[in-house]
This record gives C-alpha cells, sequence and structure tokens, in this order.
C-alpha cells in the first residue's frame, strides 16, 4: 500500500507546485469585498507602495554609508587633513534627511493607497445603482412608449407624440448602454487597484451609512492637521536642511536665496492647506444639512410608489404609471447614496488632506 501512495504523493506535489495550478490559487476571485477587505488588497497589490519600500531600503543604505563616512569626533579644524570634511558632513545632513522623509513618504503612501481603494469602493456602488436606475427608467419608457403605440395605431395620437415617445425610448437605450460601460470601466479600475482581472465581478457588501463628521473646535483641529501633515513636515525638514547647508553647497549668497525660497514655499504650502480644510469642511457640512432633504425625499418617492401601485390594483391608474413612480424611487435612492459616498470620501480627506 506504501509503494502505491508514494507514487501518487510525488505526482500530486508536481501538480501542485507548477506555475498555472499556483497561480490558479492564488488569484482566484473572492465572491465579495468589504470595504476594508479591499483597503487590504490594494495595500499588497500596490507597485507604487512596494517601490516606495524599496526607496526606503536604498535611502538607509545611503544613510549608513554616510554616517560610516564621518565621525562624530571630527570638528572642521581636521579639514586640513581631510579635505573633504565638508563634503562629508553635506553628505550626512542630506542622507539623514532622505532617511527620515522616506519614510514618511512611505507611510504616506499607505495612507494614499487605502484613500484610493476606499473611494474606488463607492465609485463602483455608485456607478452598480448608476446602471439599475437606468434600467428602470428603460423599463418606464418602453411601457410609455408601448401605450404610445397604441393610441397612434387607433388615431388617437399624433405622429409627433408618438415619435416623442419613441425618441425617448431611444435616449433611455442609450443612456443604459452607457452607464453599463461606466460601470465596467470603474470595475476595471477597482480591479487593477485590488489585484483583481479586469473581468472579475466580486459583490460589494458594504454599505455606507451617513456619519457626521466630530470636530470640538474647527480652529484647533485645521491647525493641528496643517501643522502634522507629513507633506508639511518633509517641507519644513527640507528648509532646515537648506539652512544648514549654508556655506557647504557653493555661493552662500545663492544658497542664502534658496534657504528663503524654501521657507516661504513651507509657508504658503501650510497656508494653502488650511484654506483647502476650511473649504472641504463646510461642503461636508452642507452635504450634511442636504442630508435630511434627501432621505425625505426617498420617503416621499416610496409613498407615491405605494400610491400608485393601490392606484393600479383597484383599476385607476397605469402599469406606465408604477413604472414611472418605481423610477422615482430608484433614482431618490441613487441621490441618497452618492451624498453618502462622496460625503464618506471628503469626511476621510478632511482629516488626511494629503490623500486627496
Amino acid at each position: 500500500m506504501r509503494r502505491v501512495l508514494i507514487p501518487v504523493m510525488l505526482c500530486f506535489m508536481l501538480i501542485t507546485s507548477l506555475p498555472g495550478y499556483c497561480q490558479a490559487a492564488e488569484t482566484a476571485a473572492p465572491a465579495s469585498l468589504t470595504v476594508d477587505e479591499a483597503v487590504s488588497r490594494a495595500l499588497k497589490n500596490s507597485k507604487a507602495l512596494e517601490s516606495i519600500i524599496l526607496g526606503v531600503d536604498l535611502a538607509n543604505e545611503d544613510n549608513e554609508d554616510a554616517k560610516g563616512m564621518w565621525s562624530p569626533k571630527w570638528d572642521f579644524e581636521y579639514e586640513k587633513t581631510t579635505p573633504s570634511i565638508e563634503t562629508r558632513y553635506s553628505n550626512l545632513l542630506s542622507a539623514e534627511y532622505k532617511y527620515e522623509t522616506s519614510k514618511m513618504k512611505q507611510d504616506m503612501q499607505r495612507e494614499v493607497v487605502a484613500a484610493k481603494a476606499q473611494k474606488g469602493y463607492y465609485d463602483l456602488l455608485q456607478a452598480i445603482d448608476k446602471v439599475a436606475v437606468s434600467k428602470s427608467s428603460l423599463t418606464a419608457a418602453e411601457k410609455q412608449f408601448n401605450i404610445s403605440q397604441a393610441y397612434y395605431s387607433c388615431g388617437m395620437l399624433s405622429t409627433a407624440a408618438y415619435n416623442q415617445a419613441n425618441i425617448q425610448l431611444i435616449q433611455k437605450q442609450a443612456d443604459l448602454k452607457a452607464a453599463e460601460n461606466d460601470l465596467n470601466n470603474t470595475y476595471v479600475t477597482f480591479n487593477q487597484l485590488v489585484g483583481l482581472k479586469a473581468q472579475d465581478r466580486p459583490a460589494l457588501i458594504d454599505t455606507p451609512v451617513l456619519k457626521n463628521i466630530e470636530v470640538k473646535n474647527l480652529d484647533s483641529q485645521i491647525a493641528l492637521i496643517a501643522n502634522e501633515a507629513p507633506t508639511q513636515l518633509i517641507s519644513e525638514e527640507g528648509a532646515d536642511l537648506q539652512e544648514r547647508l549654508l556655506g557647504f553647497t557653493g555661493s552662500t549668497d545663492k544658497a542664502k536665496i534658496q534657504v528663503d525660497q524654501a521657507e516661504l514655499d513651507t509657508a504658503k504650502l501650510k497656508e494653502d492647506t488650511i484654506k483647502g480644510l476650511y473649504a472641504t469642511y463646510f461642503t461636508i457640512m452642507s452635504m450634511e444639512e442636504s442630508y435630511q432633504t434627501t432621505l425625505r425625499n426617498v420617503t416621499i418617492a416610496e409613498d407615491n410608489l405605494r400610491i400608485a401601485k393601490l392606484k393600479f390594483d383597484i383599476g385607476m391608474g397605469t402599469l406606465s404609471d408604477v413604472a414611472a413612480a418605481e423610477t422615482s424611487l430608484a433614482q431618490a435612492k441613487n441621490s441618497l447614496l452618492s451624498l453618502i459616498c462622496k460625503h464618506e470620501v471628503l469626511k476621510a480627506t478632511f482629516f488626511k488632506p494629503w490623500t486627496a
């Protein structure tokens, strides 16, 4: 029995070691995805993040090399015996700056990828819903056209009115095709981000819910975000480096001008960040204020559909009326979903503006 099992096991090991077998196992598309799963997959799949991680390793190597070329015991009296001492010192400062900022950029890229995955997930939700709305609109247009065709055949509708109904039907068909094309394109973009094949269609099982932004003191919160933004810290460190390198990088006058420019650029960056944060916050507040109205529109559309169905049941309405009410409800729900998705993305951007 053992002699039989050994060849079987060897064959199995050989088959499972084949590239095609491994690839099939690794690239199997998930049946569904949550937002957190999409973010996790995007972080693992990001070539940009992988490149930055390698950049951190490279910067660390350069930093260690620069440290090896410099002795903390030296001062510039040693220049007579070590002519390259100034170059070594400037290389040391530059290498330290590049290493520290490369680590900041790595953290930033992680947050950028996560933000893209979240936005991509919500974009896909909206694209899927848009197709559903377009299908509902087409159904309503088809029912209206059938009625128009019946009236026209009986001489109860003008040619102009009949042609108008036909044009509306053709337009709704085109709208649906455009929505489906947009959905396919959105899927391709999202799938590339999370490491799936273009044709994969995982179900999105997270439905966003609007949660109001929580900011106790707006001015203090904005100042904190602007001061601690990695982009701001990198800019400030760069300006500080240029100031520390005065006298080591050629013309002192030219270097001083560059230092002044770097400081002005850093100050302007903070001003622009603060300005953008206020604009983002008040846009978020406007969305939150319009939420109840948008939600109320859904409730009204639901009630209108209920009444349309009731009228149809008792012979006082038509299937066309029901289809039109269903379309209105689908459009109202789509507006609500769009508002919630955009609100969530913008809220995340407020707290991490460098991910925008």
